[in-house]
């Protein structure tokens, strides 16, 4: 899923931004754990800020959501695919997923694809390589 932000980098995405906030709740239980014992801050502070990233997450989450149902529901690429059109799916886990995707990349710019496209495609390798369990396909 790869709907864009209003953002300043078009290049960020909703999952993006869960992502990040996912993340940053894990730092913030990490940090403000050693805050409290260290007086900087309350565990009511805490557990407030805490609970803000939650809140921020889960928004994102109900609109990444979102965005995936319509995907989902023909709204999306895949919508403007023929019911009848042959489709070919590469997961992340894939071990030859983010260079074959990069090779259609390369040949996409060659081919005169517009360069928002080719740059999505791009980006999607690179998300594809931090990938945390990668094997061959099953």
């Amino acid at each position: 899923m790869r709907a864009k932000s209003k953002a300043a980098d078009d290049s960020i995405t909703t999952m993006d931004k869960l992502r990040c906030a996912l993340r940053e709740i894990g730092y913030r239980k990490h940090v403000y754990k050693r805050r409290v014992a260290d007086g900087w801050m309350t565990e009511a502070q805490a557990k407030r800020e805490i609970a803000l990233m939650a809140a921020i997450a889960e928004d994102y989450r109900a609109q990444a959501t979102q965005e995936l149902e319509k995907w989902c529901h023909g709204q999306g690429v895949l919508g403007k695919a023929a019911d009848d059109e042959p489709l070919f799916i590469l997961r992340a886990q894939d071990c030859f997923a983010a260079d074959l995707v990069e090779k259609w990349a390369i040949w996409a710019r060659a081919g005169g694809t517009p360069p928002d496209k080719v740059q999505e495609a791009f980006m999607l390798v690179e998300e594809m390589r931090r990938w945390r369990k990668r094997k061959t396909p099953d």
